[in-house]
């Protein structure tokens, strides 16, 4: 549900959450981290789990710390992430639109250097040739 850029779980981690929550372990002994969850029945919902669960170790200890989510979140939350999505991939097509200019700018630039030295150079040549006219005259 998340977009691959968008880092979810650190921009809704309250920065003392866990801390405040007290350790929390699995049976094994292990201090679990707060997770959240992103799928569409419980988007945004937060959980401690083992790190062997669902496999032949586990000892099967899952806790949600927040209450369930209610109908209504359930369906705003994955409506904003998709907006959230669409939003990220449109700024990052404005980013990659802006690559090329800066590359069109430079180029520009250098082939306005390079026009100013054959206009220097004509300007030159001009002046010989009018000085070789004047030679001729004499």
């Amino acid at each position: 549900m998340p977009s691959k850029g968008l880092n979810l779980t650190r921009l809704c981690t309250e920065k003392e959450e866990n801390e405040s929550s007290g350790e929390i372990r699995c049976n094994h002994g292990y201090v679990l981290p707060l997770l959240i969850a992103w799928t569409p029945r419980n988007p945004g919902r937060r959980y401690w789990v083992c790190p062997y669960y669902g496999g032949p170790r586990s000892c099967d200890f899952w806790v949600w710390k927040d209450s369930e989510i209610d109908p209504r979140s359930k369906f705003v939350i994955p409506k904003l992430l998709d907006k959230m999505g669409e939003l990220e991939n449109a700024l990052e097509g404005f980013e990659n639109l802006s690559k090329p200019r800066t590359t069109l700018k430079v180029e520009n630039t250098i082939e306005e250097d390079k026009m100013k030295k054959i206009e220097a150079q004509l300007v030159k040549l001009q002046d010989d040739m009018e000085k070789m006219k004047e030679k001729e005259k004499k």
